[in-house]
């Protein structure tokens, strides 16, 4: 769900820095609730590497406010739209047991407002981050609960690799 407002748009700050008040001008406001479907991949290679692979479709309404002021005088629109979304990305690494590093490019695409039987879709919000850690030993406050749920269910005390190898091997499949 996305919240957004543009206000304040009766001012205008000059290159001069001088201020000037318009006569004329919109303020917009709304929200944007979008529903995704998606399908999300791990690869894993030698046990610490790993590729992930992502694709959102989308679809929300945009409902949203203009007011268009002039002259001291005020108009209010009421309108909601349809619109697309499509997110995707992958991000690779390195996941050991002290350090983990890596990078993620995330693709965002988003269509313009549905009008007249006409549909664009436009890049926007793409990015792209590094990232390195640490771990360090956790406090006690964290590692007694999690014990305490591990003792409850064994399973969860199993190295996740192994649990992943007997999965395959109870089916008679090979990931190797």
């Amino acid at each position: 769900m996305h919240y957004y407002f543009v206000n304040g748009t009766d001012r205008i700050k000059l290159e001069n820095q001088e201020l000037l008040q318009r006569t004329s001008y919109n303020d917009f406001s709304g929200f944007s609730p979008v529903f995704y479907i998606g399908y999300h991949y791990t690869f894993v290679f030698h046990n610490y590497w790993y590729l992930n692979v992502y694709l959102d479709p989308g679809m929300g309404i945009d409902f949203y406010q203009n007011k268009f002021y002039n002259q001291g005088e005020n108009n209010d629109n009421l309108n909601t739209n349809v619109f697309f979304q499509v997110k995707s990305g992958f991000s690779a690494g390195y996941n050991g047991r002290k350090i983990y590093f890596g990078g993620t490019f995330k693709y965002n695409y988003n269509s313009d407002k549905v009008e007249n039987n006409t549909l664009g879709l436009q890049p926007i919000k793409n990015s792209f981050h590094l990232f390195f850690g640490y771990r360090f030993k956790a406090p006690k406050q964290v590692t007694k609960p999690i014990e305490y749920i591990e003792k409850k269910v064994p399973v969860l005390k199993q190295n996740s690799i192994s649990v992943f190898v007997n999965f395959f091997k109870s089916y008679n499949f090979s990931p190797y």
